[in-house]
């Protein structure tokens, strides 16, 4: 989108006072750069990402999710506010949605065996194992000796009914 979703803060009544007092300086900081058209679109974007995780990390979903949709768009070569989509899809229940945005974080930093690892694991509850596989081999190209990569190809292993190579993966996890 082109012109940020203005952003509310949601009832924080029921939130504790620390939380309340961090996510309202927060919004303070986001009316001061996000919503000001002459600040730098990235400097905007980052304000938005920001807030996007204090709300995101107090449960507040979705207020965090239009957060951190403006912050994607505004600094759209930031590759940690679609990471941070994902994870707020993901407790969600949103998978598809999760792998998207998982997805869109490794085209901007391929390299990132977090994002390779949730991705995989993503694809693993979806049913693509093929393309979980695909994500585990390659966080193991990044990692050598990575245990959640060696984990979640003993995971795929096991869901094909390879135990022999799911039982080799899980005891190279242990070493």
């Amino acid at each position: 989108r082109q012109t940020p979703e203005r952003v509310t803060l949601p009832d924080l009544s029921a939130a504790v006072r620390s939380v309340q007092e961090q996510l309202r300086s927060q919004y303070r900081l986001l009316n001061a750069k996000g919503e000001n058209p002459a600040v730098e679109s990235v400097e905007r974007g980052t304000a938005y990402g920001e807030l996007g995780k204090f709300l995101m990390a107090a449960g507040y979903f979705d207020a965090a999710e239009s957060s951190l949709l403006n912050a994607q768009a505004l600094a759209s070569s930031e590759y940690r506010w679609p990471y941070y989509l994902g994870h707020l899809r993901r407790n969600k229940g949103g998978l598809l949605k999760s792998a998207a945005s998982f997805e869109r974080s490794l085209r901007l930093y391929p390299v990132d065996p977090a994002a390779l690892f949730w991705l995989g694991d993503d694809q693993l509850e979806l049913g693509r194992l093929s393309a979980a596989e695909v994500s585990f081999k390659r966080m193991l190209e990044i990692q050598s000796d990575s245990v959640a990569a060696l984990y979640g190809l003993g995971r795929v292993a096991h869901e094909r009914r390879d135990y022999r190579a799911a039982i080799d993966f899980f005891e190279r996890a242990l070493w």
